[in-house]
C-alpha cells in the first residue's frame, strides 16, 4: 500500500512538472540597438518600436501604424522643431520624440561635462525661469552615465489655456548641440508608465563619440586678411588724426599771418595822411542769403568742402557694416558695430541740415540777408548784412567756386555767398579770373581752361 502511494506521488509530481513547463512563461521583451548618426547616439528600443523620421516615405504604412493621419504635416513639424525621430510603440501608448537643437548658446556651452554642479544648477534654473501667466515650469538635474541631463516639466495652468497640455523633456548638451527626449500630452495627462518608458530610453542612451571643445583656428589666408584689414583701419584712423593735427597747425599759422596783414591794413587806414577810398570799383554783387542759398551752401560744405571728413566717416561706417556681415562674434560686438554704422550713416545724412540750422541762427541776428560786395583793386567793401566795412583780400582765407555760387571764407566760422548771376558790375567769368589772380592756390574750383 505504501509503495502504491509513493508511485502515485511520483506520477503526480511528474504531471505537475509537465504542466508547469506546458504553461508558457511571459517572455522578456526583446530590445534592439538603434543608431542615430546625426546625434552620435544609440538607443535600446523594443524590437517592434516604430521609428519615424524626416526621411520616412509618405507612403510608408508606419505612419498609419503610429496613428498619424497626415504624414506630410508631421514631417513639416519635425523639420520646424528639430525632431530627429519619433519613437512609437505598437500599442500607441508611448510617443517619444528625439530632438536635436543647435544654437549659439549650445555651441558656447558645448558640453555639460565641463560644468560644475553649481553652474549646472544655475543653468537649469534659467531654463525654468518664465514670466508667463499661462504655464508653470520646473527643471532639475537627471544623472546619466556619460553626462548630466535635465528634466524640464512644463504644465499649462488650469483655465489659462485652451488645452491643459503638459510636456516633459529630458535633455543634455554634448558636442555643441542639445539632445532631447520629449513626451507630450494635449490633455495634460502623462502616466507614470509613459515617464518610465522615456526614462528607460534616456538611461540606455549612449553617445558614440564625445568631442573635445573646439579651439578657434584660423587659416593663413584668414590671418593675412585680418591683419591687412586691422592695419588698414588703424592706418586710416591714425592718418586722419595726423591730418587733423597738421591742418589745425596750418590754420593757426595762417590765422597769425592773416592777423598781421589785417592789423597793418587797419593801422594804415588810421594814419593821419590816409586818404579816403576813391579807387573805382572793378566788381559789384548783391546776393540774398536766403534759406535756399543757405541750404545749397550747407550741402556743399557737408559733402564737397572737406571731402576727407566724409570719406573717413563713410569708410568707418562701411567697415562696421562689413564686420557685421562676415563676423561670427558675440551678439554685443555685432550690436556695437551696427551702432557705429547707424551713427555714421545718420551723421552723413543729417550733416547738411545741421550746418544749415547753425547758419540760419547766425543770419537771423543780422539786419537783413542781402550782402552787397564792392571789389576794388586792392581791397573790397562788404555792407548790407552789416555796417559797411573795408577789408583787405588777406581777410579772405579761401574762395570756392561751385555750381551757381562763389563762396568767400572768412576763416572757418564765417562764409559769404556770391551768386554768379547777381553781378551788377563785371561778370562771373571775369570775377573768377580776378580772384584766382588774388588768391592763387586758395581759390578752389577755378577752371583754368575755361577762364583763359
Amino acid at each position: 500500500m505504501n509503495r502504491l502511494k509513493k508511485i502515485t506521488a511520483l506520477l503526480l509530481m511528474l504531471v505537475l512538472t509537465a504542466a508547469l513547463f506546458a504553461v508558457p512563461a511571459t517572455a522578456e521583451e526583446k530590445l534592439v540597438t538603434q543608431e542615430f548618426p546625426d546625434l552620435m547616439l544609440t538607443l535600446q528600443l523594443p524590437e517592434d518600436t516604430i521609428v519615424l523620421t524626416q526621411n520616412t516615405s509618405l507612403l510608408s504604412e508606419d505612419w498609419t501604424l503610429a496613428g498619424i493621419e497626415d504624414p506630410s504635416k508631421a514631417i513639416e513639424e519635425y523639420k520646424s522643431v528639430g525632431v530627429v525621430a519619433e519613437l512609437v510603440t505598437t500599442d500607441l501608448v508611448h510617443h517619444v520624440r528625439l530632438i536635436k537643437g543647435v544654437t549659439d548658446k549650445t555651441e558656447s556651452v558645448f558640453t555639460f561635462n565641463d560644468y560644475t554642479k553649481e553652474e549646472l544648477d544655475e543653468y537649469f534654473a534659467s531654463l525654468a525661469a518664465t514670466d508667463s501667466e499661462y504655464v508653470a515650469m520646473t527643471c532639475q538635474a537627471y544623472p546619466h552615465e556619460q553626462t548630466t541631463y535635465f528634466v524640464l516639466d512644463t504644465k499649462a495652468l488650469e483655465g489659462k489655456t485652451p488645452t491643459p497640455f503638459r510636456e516633459i523633456v529630458w535633455g543634455t548638451i554634448v558636442n555643441g548641440y542639445t539632445t532631447g527626449f520629449s513626451i507630450y500630452a494635449e490633455d495634460g495627462v502623462i502616466s507614470d508608465e509613459q515617464i518610465a518608458f522615456a526614462e528607460d530610453l534616456v538611461n540606455t542612451s549612449r553617445f558614440t563619440e564625445l568631442l573635445e571643445r573646439p579651439t578657434t583656428t584660423y587659416s593663413p589666408t584668414e590671418i593675412i586678411i585680418t591683419l591687412v584689414f586691422t592695419l588698414g583701419l588703424v592706418a586710416l584712423m591714425v592718418g586722419f588724426l595726423m591730418w587733423s593735427i597738421l591742418r589745425r597747425r596750418r590754420m593757426k599759422e595762417d590765422a597769425k599771418a592773416y592777423a598781421e596783414q589785417i592789423t597793418s591794413f587797419r593801422k594804415a587806414q588810421q594814419e593821419p595822411n590816409h586818404t579816403p577810398h576813391e579807387v573805382a570799383a572793378v566788381f559789384a554783387n548783391r546776393t540774398e542769403h536766403n534759406d535756399a542759398a543757405i541750404m545749397t551752401f550747407a550741402k556743399y560744405q557737408a559733402y564737397f568742402h572737406r571731402p576727407v571728413n566724409l570719406i573717413y566717416y563713410l569708410l568707418i561706417s562701411l567697415t562696421g557694416l562689413l564686420i557685421c556681415l562676415v563676423s561670427n562674434d558675440e551678439w554685443w560686438i555685432l550690436l556695437v558695430m551696427l551702432g557705429v554704422f547707424g551713427y555714421c550713416l545718420y551723421y552723413i545724412i543729417n550733416l547738411p541740415t545741421k550746418i544749415g540750422n547753425r547758419i540760419r541762427e547766425v543770419f537771423r541776428k543780422m539786419p537783413n540777408r542781402t550782402a552787397v560786395f564792392t571789389f576794388f583793386e586792392n581791397d573790397f567793401r562788404l555792407s548790407g548784412i552789416q555796417a559797411p566795412s573795408l577789408y583787405p583780400y588777406a581777410q579772405i582765407t579761401e574762395v570756392r567756386e561751385h555750381g551757381d555760387y562763389f563762396y568767400l571764407y572768412f576763416g572757418e566760422e564765417t562764409t559769404y555767398y556770391l551768386r554768379k548771376d547777381q553781378f551788377t558790375l563785371g561778370s562771373a567769368d571775369e570775377f573768377a579770373r580776378f580772384m584766382h589772380g588774388k588768391m592763387g592756390k586758395k581759390f578752389k574750383g577755378y577752371k583754368n581752361r575755361k577762364h583763359r
